[in-house]
């Protein structure tokens, strides 16, 4: 069976994308390529239902975890410049590290093996989903609790270890997370319209919203 061409799949993708927006079922932005060519790019539903902005192939999104793959990048490329080892014991770069955490290894808050409880899970998360947090204030919400697994035994995804991985970042780099992702990854790569900061939002971004069941 042949592959639609360019013109055929925009308007099957735009038919029904627009059907789902239509449903308050989708809204964002969708881009296509083939071949190293943007076929197809579009935008759908609200960047702010309330004021009645519509979401273009300009508008900017928090993107949340895929903040992750970010972290990790940093971190790989720490160890290529000698920076750190992944087998290190996170305490030589955490000095205040509870005992429990003695033995955790950099892979392991990579891998999502360290056993650490996942804050966004605590209750004491709840009273602060949606205000300005610090890393710090972050790993207070974990950073007494007993580990789960022991380091290494089993797989589970873990917002907390991500926590520690970017004060490693901090640590070794001597800047600060967004400063070394800025200058050592978005800015290579030309990622200009990705940010990373607490600062006043740019006027081309997209208002979060949850969806009520």
């Amino acid at each position: 069976m042949e592959a639609p061409t360019p013109s055929v799949l925009a308007r099957s993708v735009d038919g029904y994308l627009s059907a789902e927006a239509a449903a308050e079922r989708f809204s964002g932005v969708v881009l296509i390529g083939q071949q190293g060519h943007v076929v197809f790019e579009a935008g759908y539903g609200y960047a702010n239902q309330a004021a009645g902005v519509p979401n273009t192939p300009q508008t900017r999104f928090c993107i949340g975890s895929v903040t992750k793959p970010f972290t990790a990048a940093a971190i790989l490329q720490l160890q290529e410049r000698g920076k750190l080892r992944l087998s290190d014991p996170i305490a030589a770069y955490l000095p205040d590290c509870p005992p429990a955490w003695r033995t955790i290894t950099i892979e392991q808050l990579l891998m999502h093996t360290a056993g650490l409880d996942d804050y966004f899970y605590l209750p004491a998360f709840d009273a602060i989903m949606g205000q300005a947090a610090t890393p710090r204030g972050l790993m207070s919400l974990f950073r007494d609790r007993p580990l789960n697994s022991s380091p290494g035994e089993r797989f589970a995804y873990s917002n907390s270890g991500y926590v520690l991985l970017g004060q490693i970042i901090e640590q070794v780099s001597g800047e600060s997370y967004g400063q070394y992702l800025t200058s050592n990854i978005l800015q290579p790569l030309g990622l200009g319209a990705t940010t990373y900061g607490r600062g006043t939002l740019p006027a081309d971004m997209a208002t979060g919203y949850a969806v009520a069941w």
